[in-house]
């Protein structure tokens, strides 16, 4: 079914297939189910269970990876800014350079993040089938990266509280000095590797507060861009009930 714009134009109120096969696809969805939206109301049923699955799967997917990916790369990002690992081939980084350390823990999620704030906040019209849509879009995106942040978090550090103490470090490295079958440069190259771990382990809990920190501000973001949408939206619609 089909509707005729207010500029002639010809928009379908209802596409063939509109399951999100991605990240921008699903965004590239939400704005059109909007574009719509903004002219003519939608009946109900417009999104089948199946699409409305598939935006469930894009969002929790992007927000798992992302997650994970910050989890990993946050400890050597503060390696850089405490000068345990060199960037650009200097072991004393310049603000440019801890700054560019932080950004590659961060950027995938502040990049997804600030590209659903602008779709919301500037091309988004929530209607009801779109707030339907999007709502559920944001829940999956918002829910699975503050689950996965405290159950990362609570893992990392139990672990670190329970394996990575100083003793049960010094211990291996102790088995490996008593190895009869390993050479002495391997034993010297251990030693310096374990020196270095012993400093480099000490970043990890500062890096596991910063990751949910990160995740935790980015999803209150979310949250705010949406709230603003929403309230944009309702003035959209009270204007147009007066003048009509």
């Amino acid at each position: 079914m089909s509707k005729g714009g207010r500029d002639g134009s010809v928009i379908s109120s209802q596409p063939a297939d509109i399951r999100a096969k991605s990240f921008l696809h699903a965004l590239s969805e939400i704005e059109q189910f909007s574009a719509v939206e903004y002219r003519t109301d939608l009946p109900e049923g417009v999104v089948p269970m199946q699409p409305k699955f598939s935006f469930w799967d894009v969002a929790g997917k992007t927000s798992m990876i992302t997650t994970f990916y910050t989890f990993i790369m946050s400890p050597f990002s503060f390696a850089v800014t405490d000068k345990l690992l060199p960037v650009f081939g200097n072991v004393n980084p310049a603000f440019t350079d801890k700054l560019f350390s932080y950004l590659l823990a961060a950027a995938p999620t502040l990049a997804m993040t600030l590209l659903i704030m602008f779709v919301l906040t500037s091309r988004v019209y929530i209607g009801k089938t779109t707030r339907a849509i999007v709502q559920s879009f944001l829940l999956t995106f918002v829910g699975v990266k503050l689950i996965l942040s405290f159950l990362l978090a609570m893992l990392i550090l139990m672990l670190y509280n329970k394996f990575l103490t100083d003793a049960n470090i010094i211990s291996f490295y102790v088995k490996i000095i008593n190895d009869n079958f390993l050479p002495d440069v391997l034993k010297r190259s251990g030693f310096q590797f374990l020196k270095w771990f012993l400093e480099f382990k000490e970043i990890i809990p500062v890096a596991v507060k910063f990751s949910v920190f990160l995740h935790a501000g980015t999803a209150f973001i979310l949250f705010l861009s949406y709230r603003y949408a929403k309230s944009k939206s309702e003035k959209i619609k009270k204007f147009r009930q007066e003048w009509e």
